[in-house]
């Protein structure tokens, strides 16, 4: 009875660290994520002249 107990300990620490580990690379991916979107937006806002960087070209 006491191997099972400890088979399904190691079971549960392994699904625990499994777990942390893919809820750390999903966090990761939704900053990454985010920072592309941010970016992006940026430079549809440049192409179209919206942005505070391509506002200064087109004054000069």
């Amino acid at each position: 009875m006491d191997y099972k107990v400890c088979d399904t300990v190691k079971r549960l620490n392994a699904l625990r660290h499994q777990t942390a580990t893919k809820q750390k690379r999903l966090e990761d991916l939704q900053t990454q994520y985010n920072q592309m979107q941010k970016d992006a937006s940026e430079a549809v806002a440049t192409d179209k002249g919206e942005s505070s960087d391509a506002q200064v070209t087109n004054d000069t």
